[in-house]
C-alpha cells in the first residue's frame, strides 16, 4: 500500500472518532444521559457529587448519582435514563 494513501485513511479515520463518541451519548428524545442528570442534581441540591454511574435493572438503564449536600448529608438519587424530563426525588435508604 501507497504510504500517502495509507496516512489518507488514516486521518479520515481518526475524523470519525468524535461521531462515534458522539453516537455513544446517544439518548433518546425525552432521555436524560448521565452527564445531563448529574449536573441537574448539582442545580437542584447545590452539593458536591461524590459518585455517578449507570446501571442496568430489568432491561432498564439506571443513573445513580450520590451527593454530598451543603449540610454535610449524603442523598442518593435514582432515575431512569429513558425517563422523562423530571428532576428526581432522592432514593430512600433503610
Amino acid at each position: 500500500m501507497n504510504l500517502k494513501l495509507y496516512i489518507l485513511i488514516l486521518a479520515l479515520l481518526q475524523s470519525f472518532l468524535p461521531l462515534a463518541a458522539a453516537a455513544g451519548e446517544h439518548k433518546n428524545r425525552n432521555g436524560f444521559t448521565l452527564d445531563e442528570a448529574v449536573q441537574e442534581i448539582r442545580a437542584q441540591t447545590g452539593g458536591r457529587i461524590l459518585s455517578a454511574k449507570t446501571t442496568r435493572s430489568n432491561g432498564k438503564r439506571i443513573h445513580q448519582i450520590r451527593v454530598l449536600t451543603k449540610d454535610g448529608r449524603v442523598r442518593h438519587f435514582q432515575l431512569e435514563a429513558n425517563r422523562k424530563r423530571k428532576l428526581p426525588h432522592p432514593k430512600r435508604r433503610h
